[in-house]
């Protein structure tokens, strides 16, 4: 090209539109897969600590059937009392038992997503995360709009180049071997100049251009309804969060309640003055609580998971 070497200049920025957009999409799936991996992580963790915490309560049950069961030796408790409460303390074993199950297939499913072969029984622990703060160049997000944008530009731009005159300087050589008498004739060169000047298109020009600045149109539409989708979803998410903590606040202060009663009971039911039933009521409620408790950090982990895969580019 002696004239018109725009247009090749157009053409690579092609490329490399391209090479950005697939990086985006590679940052975006890797995005996808650390959200995944994590809300799994937090799911088993969860459930590895519900599994530690039935345990502790079945230990001391099973401590407790041995003094009830004494106690109803020396007839101080009737043996459907102590039916009742042996009856629990298996309920419980069972419940540890699913628990137990369920961890066991939380923690395969993480390993797969992971890419892990490993099929260890390990024990894990609640992660320790936080929200995380938006980054002022903005969420990796709104990146393929402008991807997106700069494609169409650069599309105007090759339409425009096509338009100009160029100017090209032709060059070809060759050798024939089909014959070989008179080899040194075989050899061949030609030169040349090839000159391009748009006349008429029939309004394909301005057409194309027409469409292109549609399709700017449309994608500055869908940026602005994803924006507004953006914010009011971190708008619900924050509210979640917000809710979870006050959740968290009134299932600590029943806690409170349900812990004093089952020490109270525990000293009435070693000198026979409390009831089997009150007993497995209250240590119900206790376990209920307990449970919310869990589920509720649960939810609050998520939800930050949640919000760091928006607000981060990490």
């Amino acid at each position: 090209k002696i004239l018109g070497k725009n247009r090749i200049a157009s053409q690579a920025n092609s490329f490399k539109i391209i090479k950005d957009a697939l990086e985006l999409n590679r940052k975006i799936a890797v995005k996808d897969l650390n959200k995944a991996i994590t809300a799994q992580y937090i799911t088993a963790s969860g459930t590895a600590e519900q599994v530690r915490y039935y345990q502790q309560v079945i230990l001391l049950l099973k401590q407790e059937d041995v003094i009830l069961k004494k106690l109803t030796q020396n007839s101080i408790y009737k043996q459907t009392d102590y039916l009742i409460f042996n009856a629990t303390v298996k309920q419980q074993d069972l419940v540890a038992l699913q628990l137990k199950q369920q961890y066991q297939n939380d923690l395969a499913l993480l390993y797969y997503l992971s890419g892990e072969t490993n099929t260890d029984l390990i024990t894990l622990k609640l992660p320790d995360i936080t929200i995380k703060t938006l980054e002022n160049k903005g969420t990796i997000f709104f990146e393929q709009f402008k991807t997106d944008s700069l494609k169409i530009q650069n599309a105007n731009t090759l339409i425009d180049d096509n338009y100009k005159p160029s100017l090209s300087l032709l060059g070809d050589a060759g050798y024939n071997s089909s014959f070989a008498y008179q080899a040194y004739k075989n050899f061949g060169v030609s030169v040349g100049l090839g000159l391009n000047i748009p006349i008429y298109d029939g309004n394909q020009r301005s057409l194309q251009h027409q469409k292109n600045n549609a399709a700017l149109e449309t994608i500055k539409g869908y940026k602005n309804n994803f924006e507004r989708q953006y914010n009011q979803q971190l708008l619900m998410l924050n509210q979640k969060f917000n809710q979870t903590i006050e959740t968290a606040n009134a299932l600590n202060s029943q806690l409170l309640v349900a812990e004093a009663l089952i020490e109270a009971n525990k000293k009435l039911l070693l000198t026979g003055d409390a009831q089997i039933a009150e007993y497995i009521i209250a240590l119900s409620n206790l376990l209920s609580i307990k449970d919310g408790i869990m589920q509720n950090n649960i939810s609050k982990l998520q939800i930050i998971n949640e919000i760091n895969y928006w607000k981060s580019n990490e």
